[in-house]
């Protein structure tokens, strides 16, 4: 995704920065988390995690609100 730098991820969890996209971490987590998706801040980096019960689809889903939320900034 363009803008958006993501670290390699080696296990579950997974760290990436949007600001490239032109919008802050602290914005993308809170405009996120309006939308139900719950992801933390952690040393500059957003942090997401999977579980066994996060599907695909909902992968795809949160996807898409990055993709949006970058957009619109």
């Amino acid at each position: 995704m363009a803008g958006i730098e993501v670290q390699q991820p080696e296990t579950n969890l997974v760290f990436f920065r949007p600001e490239g996209a032109g919008v802050t971490g602290e914005k993308m987590v809170a405009e996120l988390r309006q939308r139900g998706v719950l992801l933390a801040m952690m040393d500059g980096r957003i942090r997401a995690c999977t579980h066994l019960d996060v599907t695909a689809a909902m992968i795809e889903e949160t996807l898409g609100l990055v993709r949006d939320i970058a957009r619109r900034v």
